[in-house]
């Protein structure tokens, strides 16, 4: 294989909610959830079977170095972010993330594959009570996200390669109007 670089597709963001009323929606109106998943492509190598068999029949493993999101509105920005090993520790299951402001934002779970060859990490972002927008009024939040992956095969004694994806913005507003449809 000349290059490793066509190893990972590309990156995407996946939110399950564009529009969020916590007022509508939540039981407790001063905690407003948005739950996604980070998805990174990766390439079947062998053609015939899952990527995640061909990685592992292959003897290659990803490690995912930092997934980072950076969640901005006309008013706030908090760039957040994530990593499978802290140096070469892993990270504790009940760690959440890892930032100097904003770590009590966002939730980030295990990483995993998907049935379509992805690896994946859920995350849930909490935007506190004092962030929401005037009564009334709609804040459009950008959500945008990047990943470092390292690819290593330990099989054939080679260095790790370090790949860098950038998933495209996804949008989604908060509102605080008690009347908006669902």
């Amino acid at each position: 294989m000349d290059t490793f670089d066509s190893l990972l597709g590309s990156l995407r963001i996946e939110v399950e909610l564009t529009h969020y009323n916590p007022y509508s929606f939540s039981a407790d109106p001063t905690k407003c959830h948005y739950r996604g998943t980070l998805l990174l492509q990766a390439q079947d190598l062998l053609g015939t079977t899952s990527p995640k068999l061909a990685w592992e029949g292959l003897g290659y493993k990803a490690r995912i170095e930092q997934f980072s999101l950076t969640v901005a509105s006309p008013v706030h920005r908090l760039k957040l972010w994530h990593a499978d090993e802290m140096g070469r520790i892993p990270v504790p299951r009940d760690v959440a993330a890892y930032a100097t402001d904003g770590a009590r934002y966002i939730t980030f779970f295990p990483r995993k594959w998907t049935h379509h060859g992805e690896l994946a990490v859920e995350f849930e972002i909490t935007i506190p009570y004092i962030l929401y927008p005037p009564y009334g009024r709609n804040y459009q939040f950008e959500l945008t996200a990047s990943a470092t992956v390292t690819v290593v095969n330990k099989e054939l004694n080679q260095e790790p390669v370090v790949m860098r994806r950038t998933a495209p913005a996804v949008s989604f507003e908060l509102m605080t109007d008690d009347g908006w449809p669902i």
